[in-house]
């Protein structure tokens, strides 16, 4: 197209450029409040139009704004309403607040669209571009666009009596960042290869979101409610993709052949369908079983966290162990750290972790804190007992709040110039645990189970240190944790969730380097190093329903934690003493650890 009538002119258009032709674009500016007339003003391709913020087009019959050409753009920084408007004088428009009738058009609304009887946005062209950032209201579909290609792109808030995005032509991207309000569907898609993405909320009366081309990919990392269907897929290789954090109220509907559900890491879910289900569903480590129309996902974070606890528990129990039994010697394992130290101490201890992103979900964090208290014997063996209590969580899925109590032996061996450092520990969990379950055929679409259980756990070590040179230590660590996690069944949920009992495992390795103060006033050491850790064991086994699983809840390889730490040392007089300790930490799974002791020690 090369050129075209614009009906419904304002009476006062403002051409920046001297003259619309076929060749040369003009800008039009309306910038105070129009009525419009059917004068006719000749729009060429590549033309603009801008309302600007203190404009206005208001029409009682056809369209605030349209035109019959290729490449135009339209920016609305005002008002365009077509309010009571009457069917349009010259077909083939559609009546609507803006109606283009051409391919390559860009319509961008900044403040707002109103047509109290039709659509606020229809375009008939391939190629289209809209971008709403205010408000659209409409007798009819918020955004109508029949031609291929088209680029829909919802940031304020569309309210329609229709569809809130109707796109018919094959390749469309449409995108809610902000808010549909919909008496029919809140997107209605019905080309091939079109890819939905929402961000926002979506509230339909009917369907969230309905397609029926074939190969169509929808995603969901926001709210979608449907009075019928959340998401309705109805043409073939249909996938939907739900992002972890996303809500959905209404029943799931795969109608067409070959159809995907990937269930994104982090989620707890019950997902109901209307009968209609997907050809293949994915969940992070393949946790999830079906029964009947319901598939029901799990995430195995909060049940591997009880390993990892105990791992942690033991690590620090292990660290304090050495640090008392270096503590009680005056060689080359201390190097000027306070020697010949026999007698009670006690212990405080608190860490934090954070999950960037795991392989299986990011977001949670662990906190906890515990006391240890002692006595060394000599300065060769001593033992100890604390309690631990800890809180695992992550919103929108999990939390677990748990009490630990341990109880351990620690002791040295001289080498003649190396120290054997080894404790034994061995402990008692008490567990509270809630899962938070997004379940799409209730209202809030979220639902509470809760369950009490409880885990044993053994934990012996053994390090090698030796002194490299003055000031300069080396240490091997060798560690291991035998976990025993109880069965149990949940209560609160629709339908509860039993797991069965099991015995987990871990192994690891941490080679260390110190440097140590050597006749300081005020004794401290810094050190760095790497710890690894191998998991195995039972898998997880759950079953709702009348479905049944088994997965493993951690994974084949093994996760490697780089950490630094520092300790020092100060006394309380003659007899006491005070120890700090801090260390940070960064694992493989992408967790940031941070954690911090403080130690009171008599001598005798």
């Amino acid at each position: 197209m090369t050129a075209g009538l614009k009906f419904n002119t304002v009476a006062t258009v403002f051409m920046v450029s001297s003259f619309a032709t076929v060749t040369t674009a003009a800008d039009f500016v309306v910038s105070t409040a129009q009525t419009t007339t059917n004068a006719g003003v000749v729009y060429d391709d590549n033309d603009t139009m801008t309302i600007t913020s203190s404009g206005s087009i208001q029409v009682t019959e056809n369209e605030a704004v349209s035109n019959e050409v290729d490449f135009f753009t339209l920016t609305n920084n005002g008002t365009l309403s077509a309010i009571n408007a009457v069917p349009p004088v010259f077909p083939p428009f559609a009546t609507a607040g803006v109606a283009f009738l051409g391919t390559n058009n860009t319509i961008i609304n900044n403040n707002a669209i109103t047509s109290s009887e039709f659509d606020a946005i229809n375009v008939r062209g391939a190629n289209t571009t809209v971008t709403n950032n205010g408000t659209l209201n409409a007798g009819t579909d918020g955004i109508a666009v029949n031609g291929a290609n088209s680029r829909i792109t919802n940031n304020g808030t569309i309210t329609a009596t229709f569809d809130g995005f109707y796109l018919f032509g094959d390749g469309a991207n449409a995108t809610n960042n902000g808010t549909i309000n919909a008496s029919e569907d809140g997107i209605d898609t019905d080309g091939d290869n079109d890819v939905i993405v929402n961000r926002g909320t979506i509230n339909a009366t009917r369907d969230g979101v309905e397609t029926n081309g074939a190969g169509v990919v929808v995603t969901n990392y926001g709210v979608v409610i449907g009075g019928s269907n959340s998401f309705d897929l109805n043409g073939n290789n249909s996938t939907l993709n739900l992002i972890f954090g996303s809500r959905t109220e209404g029943d799931l509907s795969f109608d067409g052949a070959n159809a995907t559900f990937n269930i994104d890491a982090g989620f707890n879910g019950a997902f109901t369908t209307d009968g209609g289900n997907p050809t293949t569903i994915t969940a992070a480590r393949g946790a999830f079983v079906q029964d009947g129309n319901t598939i029901y996902v799990v995430n195995l974070d909060q049940n591997f966290n009880g390993l990892s606890q105990a791992a942690n528990t033991a690590a620090n129990l292990h660290a304090t162990a050495q640090g008392q039994s270096r503590a009680g010697r005056n060689d080359v394992a201390t190097q000027g750290l306070t020697p010949n130290r026999a007698g009670p101490w006690i212990q405080l201890s608190t860490d934090f972790a954070q999950g960037l992103s795991s392989s299986n979900s990011g977001g949670f964090t662990t906190r906890g804190g515990q006391i240890t208290a002692g006595f060394a014997l000599s300065d060769s063996l001593g033992f100890y007992a604390g309690v631990n209590d800890a809180r695992a969580h992550l919103a929108n899925s999990f939390e677990t709040d748990s009490e630990t109590l341990v109880a351990g032996l620690y002791g040295t061996l001289d080498l003649d110039g190396a120290d054997l450092n080894w404790s034994l520990s061995a402990g008692r969990t008490s567990n509270d645990a809630m899962r938070q379950i997004q379940n799409n055929t209730i209202a809030g679409g979220w639902e509470t189970a809760t369950a009490a259980y409880a885990q044993s756990f053994v934990a012996p070590s053994i390090s090698y240190a030796r002194r490299l040179q003055p000031g300069l230590m080396m240490d091997l660590e060798l560690g291991y944790v035998a976990l025993e996690t109880d069965g149990y069944t949940e209560t609160g949920a629709t339908n509860n969730a039993t797991f069965g009992a099991r015995t987990t495992h871990m192994a690891s390795l941490t080679p260390k380097l110190s440097w140590t103060t050597i006749d300081s006033p005020i004794p401290f050491d810094m050190s760095a190093g790497v710890q690894f850790r191998k998991y195995w064991g039972d898998p997880v086994s759950v079953t709702i329903g009348a479905a049944n699983g088994s997965f493993v809840d951690h994974d084949s390889g093994i996760e490697a934690r780089a950490f630094v730490s520092g300790r020092v040392e100060y006394p309380l007089g003659d007899a006491w003493m005070f120890t700090g300790f801090g260390e940070a930490g960064l694992s493989t799974y992408r967790t940031v650890n941070l954690s911090a002791d403080f130690l009171i020690s008599r001598d005798f």
